[in-house]
């Protein structure tokens, strides 16, 4: 029982370290975007301005 609860932990832990690498992850990728988006606009805007 011991070690069932031992492994049982294990993957939980392991789980967990997995969702937060992911949502990591997806949090940086939105960044990312946003500031994609951000410096696309950016640029249209000054188009625009110049044209």
């Amino acid at each position: 029982m011991t070690r069932f609860l031992s492994s049982l932990r294990g993957n939980c832990i392991a789980i967990d370290e997995a969702i937060s690498g992911y949502l990591t992850r997806l949090l940086r990728s939105l960044w990312l975007l946003a500031m994609t988006i951000s410096i696309f606009n950016e640029q249209c805007l000054k188009l625009r301005i110049i044209l």
